[in-house]
């Protein structure tokens, strides 16, 4: 918790994934001060006295807050109205008058805007208060103006270097204000702009980061970069220790590599050589582990009775199947000899977010105490 560790809730987001009961004790031991979280991009501020500056963002912070307090329950045409104020009030504050709004798309929790500024576009979201309509607290655990906000910046310094869209500032709803209403500005990532899009990570390695995604919705990740940090938690099962995380990411891509195979090399075969193959493999497994725990001699006599019934198709397919199986074995074979087989196999399949449901609970029996 934050209460009585420090005072500036901007950086302790950066460096913990704070939740509603953070901001409320935050407010209450430090009632004079703002929620507001980072700071105005620096094409907005350059030309800006330096000593101006810090009046300038209380300014346009203040023009997003009022804004997005007057427009919490308001529908796409009201906000689309209300866009045009938006745009004075923030020309005035900014002193420029190439500002341009754009709205694009709605969700469940919020609307979200493209601002454009100068030669920069950014996105700019405000959150909806009726959300709870139909809603249950497994989602509102994890996203909307109460978590995201703040969220962002945790994600955004924790996880995967240039995989997140950069938040600029942001200010989470205030739980102890019953009309309040947060918004987030952030970087706008355009999907028809391919020059900075990152290759997809690999799903094995990503399962056994520090920070699990599990919304991994088309919308939610534009051009490999996350726009959407709702579906975002804590791996409850995170291993701190780097070396023991290397090996079991090593064993658990060598286990996903042979898992991968099966449909793809067996789908244009009759039944009768797929089950063939599959039975094949089958006996494998089972004589590797023979061999790993020093029953059986694999690689010979075993090894060529197997492939033995098999026409030249079906013994291609095999070996190279076979070769996955192996390394499987393989990497096995020297986590045992290394003594760090046991600890790995520990971690095996734990590493989804196992708590986010009971998270959510909790925030549950929050909620009714707090509302």
């Amino acid at each position: 918790m934050l209460s009585g560790i420090q005072s500036n809730f901007y950086h302790y987001c950066k460096r913990h994934d704070a939740r509603p009961i953070d901001i409320m004790l935050y407010k209450k031991d430090h009632p004079d001060k703002e929620l507001r979280l980072g700071t105005l991009p620096y094409d907005w501020i350059k030309d800006i006295p330096e000593a101006e500056i810090p009046d300038v963002t209380k300014r346009v912070d203040g023009i997003f807050h009022e804004f997005a307090i007057n427009n919490a329950y308001s529908g796409r045409l009201k906000i689309e109205e209300e866009n045009k104020q938006l745009k004075k009030d923030l020309s005035e504050a900014l002193r420029r008058d190439d500002i341009e709004i754009e709205y694009l798309d709605s969700g469940f929790f919020k609307h979200c805007q493209k601002l454009t500024v100068g030669d920069y576009d950014y996105a700019f979201s405000t959150f909806k208060k009726d959300w709870k309509d139909g809603c249950d607290f497994v989602l509102s655990a994890f996203h909307g103006g109460y978590t995201e906000p703040t969220k962002v910046h945790y994600v955004y310094n924790n996880y995967s270097h240039g995989r997140v869209a950069k938040p600029f500032m942001t200010r989470p709803t205030d739980y102890n204000a019953e009309d309040d209403n947060g918004y987030m500005l952030k970087k706008y990532i355009d999907k028809d702009d391919k020059t900075r899009a990152k290759v997809e990570l690999d799903p094995v390695v990503t399962n056994y980061y520090k920070i699990c995604h599990f919304d991994k919705k088309e919308e939610n990740c534009i051009n490999g970069i996350i726009t959407d940090v709702g579906g975002m938690d804590e791996n409850v099962n995170f291993i701190e220790d780097k070396e023991t995380r290397t090996n079991v990411i090593y064993f658990a891509k060598s286990i996903n590599d042979y898992n991968n195979m099966t449909e793809k090399d067996l789908e244009n075969l009759p039944q009768d050589k797929a089950m063939k193959i599959i039975n094949a493999e089958f006996q494998a497994e089972n004589l590797l582990y023979k061999e790993l725990t020093g029953d059986k001699d694999f690689y010979t006599k075993d090894y060529r009775e197997l492939i033995k019934p098999m026409n030249e198709l079906e013994q291609k397919i095999f070996k190279k199947k076979f070769r996955k199986l192996k390394k499987i074995h393989d990497v096995k074979t020297q986590l045992k000899k290394e003594g760090k087989f046991d600890e790995c196999s520990k971690y095996l399949g734990t590493h989804r977010y196992t708590s986010w449901r009971n998270k959510a609970l909790m925030y549950e029996l929050f909620e009714q105490r707090y509302d």
